[in-house]
């Protein structure tokens, strides 16, 4: 390779991808050698073989040097042109090219609300960023065709929630600290293998501390003396770990300096938690304490305190609780629920709540009382209250509330088990059963009718209220030596103890005709059914 094509190679610009064209930098004339075309006249029509003996070199050079470049000359070499004076080659008509570059990205730019980048070793990356503040990470990324970005969480991973993507930016705002973690950025053009780069986002965050204290008597045999002693615990959850001190009355408390205390930390748990042990309870015990919690500052987080009053006074909650373990109520009616608080201190504080689905609307909370004006089904489920204040366990006392249900009303018949044919045939046996759904179930009761009439159990009309054969709520007639006399409307009434909540009947026509594909799947929602003969009509349809 001559001295010429090595010059003009080297002095060629950079290749951006981002522009379909190109121009080769130019140095002045005093950098250049001598060229075959420097001595033609300015405005001749240049040496087109020259040229090309020229170029050639070039373009083998480039092309060696990146693979990935594809050069494509003109055949017109009009827009070639020498300077007389100068040893180079002005390209005054931008070259045609077909770019081509696989996807490379360099690295993830962090800002928004980014406290700082850290690098850990050689190539780990961490972005550190405080709870509730904005995030937003940018892959820079290169290559032609412009690569297409894809934001992953874990390697592999389809989305991410709770985040906004747009192009080469992952956008997340607020963040929380289920954020954490490693996110990756994939660029792909269908050239080469992807291009894959990652962070690790640490969320920083300090909850408030919860303080508690319990206590415990220990009895000592040996000296005949009981020691009572003091657990002052506060927790709370951090990232970074939390550190805690403690203040009695504004005063540090060490336990190198006041052999009464003993300040530990508990193992095998995950909150931050410090404990202050008070030993064999002194007089200058009985004081205000404060705990401390702290991540020294870092993202600007502030330090957080939590203070308690010790005194002898001091004693977990008492709660008075009234009601029994299931309450049935009639719906539409008025329902209180006390709970009553008779001793603690600090004064102690009630909260109810359903975990099922949370208090219904409507409820109202008054001096720990949870009233619920009117009620209905939907009200139902499992009711607690919770009675604390910071001493001892808190208090929980729970009431299952039932509200009267009556729905759901069906009914088929069974004939005879011991012959093939589905009719109901005179001689035979005829089973007819009917099912509600009722709450509660040990309330529900049935009645049979025949045209009006109450039937009476005898050895060949069996009742049954409990059919081990069937769900709960089910009962069942069974007509033995089926007989024309028997034939009629029979009527299945299910009632609850409560005069608020109506009877549901079902009425049932027996007769000849009757067979089981009519009434295999008919089902009432309404209070009374009529049942009709088996026709091309609806078998069952509602009375209102």
């Amino acid at each position: 390779m001559d001295s010429r094509s090595t010059a003009l190679k080297t002095r060629m610009r950079p290749l951006n991808p981002s522009h379909a064209s190109w121009r080769p930098h130019c140095h002045p004339p005093a950098l250049c050698h001598t060229s075959p075309l420097q001595h033609q006249p300015a405005q001749a029509k240049p040496d087109t073989k020259a040229a090309r003996a020229l170029l050639k070199p070039l373009l083998v050079t480039i092309v060696e040097r990146v693979p990935l470049l594809a050069l494509h000359t003109p055949d017109d070499m009009d827009w070639c042109k020498a300077r007389t004076t100068v040893d180079e080659c002005m390209l005054l008509k931008p070259l045609t090219t077909d770019f081509a570059a696989p996807p490379a990205a360099a690295y993830i730019e962090a800002t928004g609300g980014a406290c700082f980048v850290r690098k850990d070793g050689v190539t780990e990356r961490a972005c550190v960023v405080r709870e509730g503040d904005t995030l937003r990470l940018k892959c820079i990324i290169s290559g032609h065709p412009r690569p297409k970005v894809r934001w992953t969480k874990t390697a592999g991973s389809s989305s991410i929630p709770e985040v906004s993507v747009h192009k080469e930016m992952l956008y997340i705002s607020p963040v929380l600290r289920t954020h954490g973690g490693r996110y990756y950025c994939r660029a792909y053009n269908a050239i080469g293998v992807p291009a894959i780069r990652s962070i690790r986002v640490d969320v920083y965050y300090l909850d408030p501390p919860v303080l508690t204290v319990h206590q415990s008597v220990v009895e000592t045999k040996e000296y005949f003396y009981a020691e009572r002693t003091v657990f002052l615990r506060c927790s709370t959850m951090a990232n970074p770990h939390a550190r805690h001190s403690w203040w009695r009355n504004h005063e540090a408390l060490s336990a190198a300096t006041d052999d009464g205390l003993a300040i530990y930390e508990p193992l095998f748990i995950e909150a931050d938690v410090n404990i202050l042990k008070l030993k064999n309870l002194r007089h200058q015990d009985f004081a205000n304490y404060s705990c401390r919690v702290s991540v020294c500052g870092v993202c600007g987080i502030p330090d957080a305190t939590i203070s308690f009053q010790l005194s002898t006074t001091t004693g977990p909650p008492l709660v008075y609780w009234p009601l029994p373990e299931q309450m049935v109520v009639d719906p539409g009616t008025r329902v209180v629920l006390p709970c009553v608080v008779i001793g603690g201190d600090p004064s102690p504080s009630i909260s109810w709540d359903r975990p099922s689905a949370g208090l219904p609307p409507g409820h109202i909370l008054s001096g720990g009382n949870l009233t619920l004006p009117l009620v209905q089904s939907y009200h139902a489920g499992s009711y607690h209250c919770l009675v604390e204040n910071g001493v001892g366990e808190p208090q929980t006392r729970t009431v299952q509330l039932v509200v009267r249900l009556l729905t759901n009303g069906r009914f088929w018949i069974t004939p005879d088990p011991y012959h093939d044919d589905d009719n109901i045939k005179i001689g035979r046996e005829v089973k007819i059963s009917c099912q509600v759904e009722a709450l509660p179930p040990k309330e529900l009761s049935f009645s049979w009718f025949k045209d009006g009439h109450m039937l009476q159990p005898s050895d060949r009309m069996i009742i049954s209220e409990k059919d081990a054969d069937f769900a709960p709520g089910t009962s069942s007639l069974d007509i033995i030596d089926l007989k024309f006399t028997d034939f009629g409307t029979y009527t299945c009434k299910a009632r609850l103890r409560s005069k608020r909540v109506a009877p549901l009947s079902i009425d049932v026509n027996i007769s000849e005709n009757t067979g089981r594909s009519c009434f295999m799947s008919a089902s009432c929602l309404c209070n009374y059914c009529i049942v009709v003969e088996f026709s091309s009509k609806p078998c069952v349809h509602c009375a209102y």
